[in-house]
């Protein structure tokens, strides 16, 4: 009981030389602003991408279908009409869009001279400045919103090949037959459900904030590394001459528990005021778990370079290998080995998968044995 006291006093006491430092004040206030800001900008309609439409010429039932369609739905890409094809392309040159989607003159002709393999001419004209990843995307958009409408002319063809010709009089019941069979696909032909979470859909995925998580982790891991650094400057300039080397470990674990403490408890309350996070418990679980791994990790570190000189070198390598490694952005398959040696990968699978748990608990208990292990190596007296 006492060595708890102990080590509550201490961890109180190097909690409150770290918030003696204005950097370290700073970077806790950064991280609720950075948060809400993000997830405000999640929230309005200036999306991920924005698109101009137009139309080259005068406006068809089916341009104005797909305008009504591309505008009226809640989507990480913004669609808007534009006054003309020359306001479109200039948006895109003053930057105002990301690309101009410029719908052929008289499109439901277009359309059906394309079914019946008339004419080669373009649907459509795409305007962009530069090819990203995300412009990739709006492609596949582009093809369905298209093939949506070009399907039924299709159909059209296919029956005048079979020659049952639609005749005057039997237009209304095929288009009738046709918009049934579509109205029966609303839903989708296509199912997406998580694994290991039923109840969330593709919906609940912000593609601006979903990031935020592991930037905030990333953002933890900096204040352990920085704050191991301090101790070891500490250390170097003798203010742990008191203790016997073999009771400086726990003095190093302490002082970096305390900014991992500060700093999960900052981007706790900044992910559950931005509505990021749900379920308040299990994410305060997780975070207090993640900041204990990271702790040990830091430490080990730490141990490894035995210089604050040398840490500081290894500070901006870990933070872009984890930025660069764990699936903040992209999740890859490659390099599997080397990402389970950083905290940051666990977390952020925890976050989806309850049952990837445990391997942060394991990595917990190993992490802190090789900090003994490794401490007791290097210091021997």
């Amino acid at each position: 009981m006492k060595k708890i006291f102990v080590g509550l006093k201490w961890f109180l006491a190097f909690s409150k030389r770290l918030l003696k430092r204005p950097s370290f004040i700073l970077t806790l206030l950064i991280i609720p602003v950075v948060t809400f800001s993000m997830s405000l900008v999640g929230e309005q309609e200036s999306g991920v991408l924005t698109v101009a439409l137009a139309s080259n010429g005068e406006k068809s039932t089916v341009y104005e279908d797909i305008v009504d369609e591309l505008t009226g739905r809640a989507s990480s890409m913004l669609y808007y009409e534009a006054e003309s094809v020359r306001d479109a392309i200039e948006d895109v040159r003053d930057g105002k869009a990301n690309c101009a989607w410029i719908f052929a003159e008289d499109l439901p002709s277009a359309m059906s001279a394309y079914a019946r393999a008339e004419s080669s001419e373009p649907l459509c004209e795409v305007y962009l400045k530069e090819d990203t990843i995300i412009m990739q995307l709006t492609r596949e958009k582009l093809h369905s919103i298209l093939y949506k409408h070009l399907s039924y002319d299709i159909f059209v063809d296919y029956m005048n090949r079979k020659e049952l010709d639609i005749e005057e009089a039997n237009e209304a019941e095929y288009r009738r037959y046709f918009d049934e069979q579509n109205a029966l696909m609303k839903n989708g032909v296509i199912d997406f459900k998580f694994y290991n979470a039923p109840e969330k859909t593709i919906e609940d995925v912000n593609y601006l904030t979903s990031p935020l998580r592991g930037m905030l982790a990333t953002a933890i891991l900096v204040c352990c590394l920085a704050a191991m650094m301090f101790s070891l400057e500490d250390e170097c300039a003798g203010k742990y001459g008191m203790f016997p080397v073999s009771r400086r470990l726990s003095l190093h674990i302490t002082a970096v528990l305390a900014s991992g403490v500060l700093s999960s408890i900052a981007v706790f309350v900044a992910l559950r005021c931005s509505g990021i996070i749900k379920g308040a418990l299990y994410d305060v679980h997780l975070l207090l778990l993640y900041a204990i791994m990271t702790v040990g990790f830091c430490v080990f570190v730490g141990i490894i370079v035995r210089a604050p000189s040398k840490l500081c070198i290894a500070f901006p390598i870990l933070t872009v290998a984890t930025i660069a490694l764990c699936p903040i952005f992209v999740n890859t398959l490659s390099f599997v080995p080397v990402k389970s040696l950083l905290p940051t990968y666990h977390y952020l699978l925890s976050t989806n998968d309850v049952s990837h748990v445990k391997y942060m608990v394991l990595y917990a208990i190993v992490i802190y044995l090789l900090d003994v292990a490794a401490y007791k190596m290097l210091n021997r007296e």
